[in-house]
């Protein structure tokens, strides 16, 4: 890749960060202009327009649902895949100009997608292993059929499925959707779907439970939490900036507790807990312990801090995080009340907790019988709302040979910047500011710092003074201290400054004697204060960071964050229309035998239609389990509630 789209990528980056955090934008090059101007619009165009998810569910689910019922007719052999298609789309993008925009993009999907697929059904569940927790009170039907409220359509699950759907809403009509470019793949087009398993006939109706989308956990709950996980320090709260002046309709972030020890954090929202120790992790590409090992160590470690207080299923997903699900009435929901990952060395870093601790019954539903609804997968096929499937990985098979990585990793190697104890340390950033929640009656308790992945230390008065910067940009100069617990910054002293772009730099190495400098292509020469050994006279590197400080009388200093080898590579343009993917053959289902049938409870967030007052419901569902010919295994959902007391919009 050249330098010169690197350097773009990274300008039109700094840009759409800017923009999101209403920051002043930065200056950009002519050349990506027009990418800079669509982003900015696409942005505005978010931020005003209301749609209601209703309408976005049925969006999605109108095509998935006419290809479905098209294959139950026709049996067309014919399919496309949309993830080989999303897979081309990325592999082609990532070819173009933008090549970091690109990156920056499949990761933002990735984190959206991750947090769907793991809120239900993933990709290798193991089969979950019973575990009677302390009893709690199961509450109970009261209202009668006439008044119960219709419930949104099982495709709003969280995750379930194949991840069609959104939140409840209001009624409408269902949109009509004319991109004949779009084919969604079936790959139970061809499927022969084969019960072998006894029908259940009860329950005839079942609770349906509701759930407060706000207000789960407060702060006595954050400072219960940090005393069970140890912490005895204050707990915090975030200072965001002030709204300019003028500025109306200005986003009011949502509280969240923070508890800091050493390399440990614990985070507390309205409806979430997290916990995280950087120090079991010390390097990116962590090391896992298998389920098997990790079960019991995670399950010992919520159940030391008393947080397993009611009957649960021990599983995974990936082989990997262990997941806490909560029985009701003895059947599953599947969604992970706690998730807990376990390096190789036994020690829990992660720990995620979606309290189901204020659940109320909206009373018993009647439901479509198991007969029923195994008759509606046959006569009308998956519509991704009343019907859906989740194909999982076979837990039993063998594991996956790892891939040849293509990718020369010295050829394309990148360096981030490290430090050494005592060195010197200049910065532009932006702070993050936290203060000890009874700050107002303290009034000289310190504020806690972060810059960057560094925490600051200063006198009190240092840090006060800079806490009426949260947020905004300034002029860091301290050094580098080295504690046990990680790296900090000794302030030695700062400024507020009005706007430091970020600076791009390209060109050749030259080494004299111990230094290493930069001659840049505008003929520039600048020393590249510790620099990696392994940069060889002439080699052309592309280098970023805050600035470039003159120094009177001596070589400017790169004040840089991290640089990288330019490597050519031939640009392959990205075609105006991606042509369809056609799915290999090994991949279409042709037969399916269902071997087991239970009901099972689904977690469904509801929101109005501007997307305030969410709440969450926890509905039933018929669930289908069984095993593919291609040697997978296959899950299929159906709203197990009568059609009657679904949203009249969703029938």
């Amino acid at each position: 890749m050249k330098k010169r789209e690197e350097q773009l990528a990274r300008e039109l980056d700094a840009f759409l960060t800017a923009r999101l955090r209403g920051r002043p934008l930065p200056p950009i090059d002519d050349e990506i202009a027009a990418e800079a101007q669509l982003a900015s619009e696409l942005i505005h165009l978010a931020a005003t327009t209301k749609t209601g998810p209703v309408f976005l569910s049925l969006l999605e689910a109108q095509p998935a649902a006419a290809a479905s019922r098209e294959a139950l007719r026709k049996r067309r052999p014919e399919r496309t895949s949309l993830w080989l298609h999303f897979v081309t789309t990325i592999k082609e993008g990532l070819t173009m100009k933008r090549t970091l925009f690109a990156v920056g993009t499949l990761i933002a999907l990735f984190v959206i997608a991750y947090f769907a697929w793991s809120a239900l059904p993933g990709a290798a569940p193991i089969e979950p292993e019973a575990v009677a927790g302390a009893a709690t009170a199961t509450p109970q039907a009261t209202s009668e059929p006439a008044v119960l409220p219709p419930l949104p359509l099982l495709g709003n699950a969280s995750g379930l499925g194949s991840g069609q759907g959104g939140g409840g809403g209001s009624e409408g009509e269902t949109p009509v959707i004319e991109d004949t470019r779009m084919t969604i793949w079936n790959p139970l087009a061809e499927a022969e779907l084969i019960l072998n398993a006894i029908l259940p006939t009860e329950p005839a109706v079942a609770p349906v439970y509701e759930e407060p989308g706000t207000g789960l956990l407060t702060l006595e709950d954050a400072y219960r939490f940090a005393g069970l996980f140890g912490m005895s320090g204050p707990v915090y709260t975030e200072v965001y900036p002030a709204p300019a002046e003028g500025e109306v309709g200005a986003w009011t972030p949502p509280t969240v507790y923070r508890s800091f020890d050493g390399t440990r954090e614990l985070s507390v929202g309205d409806t979430y807990l997290y916990y995280y120790d950087r120090a079991a992790v010390p390097v990116n590409e962590i090391e896992m312990m298998p389920f098997a090992q990790a079960g019991p160590l995670a399950e010992s470690f919520l159940r030391d801090r008393g947080l397993l207080d009611f009957p649960y299923q021990m599983i995974t997903q990936n082989g990997y995080d262990v997941e806490f699900r909560r029985l009701i009435d003895g059947r599953v929901v599947y969604y992970p009340e706690f998730q807990v990952s376990v390096n190789a060395a036994g020690q829990p870093w992660s720990v995620a907790y979606n309290p189901l601790s204020r659940l109320a019954s909206l009373g018993d539903y009647p439901l479509r019988s198991a007969e029923e609804a195994w008759q509606l997968v046959l006569s009308e096929g998956f519509d991704y709302q009343r019907v859906t499937f989740n194909i999982l990985m076979d837990p039993n098979a063998a594991p996956q040979q790892p891939v040849e990585n293509p990718v020369d990793e010295e050829l394309y190697r990148y360096w981030q910047r490290t430090f050494v104890d005592g060195e010197s340390i200049s910065l532009y950033p932006y702070p993050m500011v936290f203060r000890p929640v009874n700050d107002a009656t303290a009034g000289d308790a310190a504020p806690r710092i972060m810059v960057e992945q560094f925490e600051l230390v200063g006198t009190a008065e240092q840090l006060q003074a800079l806490a009426a910067y949260a947020g905004k940009q300034v002029r860091i100069s301290g050094t580098v201290r080295q504690y046990e617990f990680g790296q900090v910054i000794e302030l030695v002293e700062w400024q507020p400054v009005e706007f430091q772009e970020y600076t791009f730099r390209e060109g050749n190495i030259r080494h004299e004697g111990d230094q290493t400098l930069l001659v840049t292509d505008e003929g520039e020469t600048i020393l590249i204060p510790g620099a990696p050994a392994e940069l060889a006279d002439g080699e052309r590197i592309y280098v970023s960071g805050w600035s470039i400080e003159q120094v009177e009388g001596a070589t400017p200093v790169f004040n840089w964050q991290g640089l990288g080898r330019v490597v050519e590579v031939e640009e392959q343009p990205l075609p105006d229309v991606i042509d369809p993917v056609e799915v290999a053959p090994e991949f279409q289902i042709h037969q399916v035998s269902i071997d087991q049938v239970d009901l099972v409870y689904a977690f469904t967030p509801v929101y109005e239609e501007d997307g305030s007052n969410p709440r969450f419901l926890v509905q039933p569902a018929w669930r289908f389990r069984g095993t593919t010919d291609t040697n997978q295994v296959i899950e299929i959902y159906v709203q197990a509630t009568a059609d009657a007391y679904v949203e009249a919009s969703a029938r």
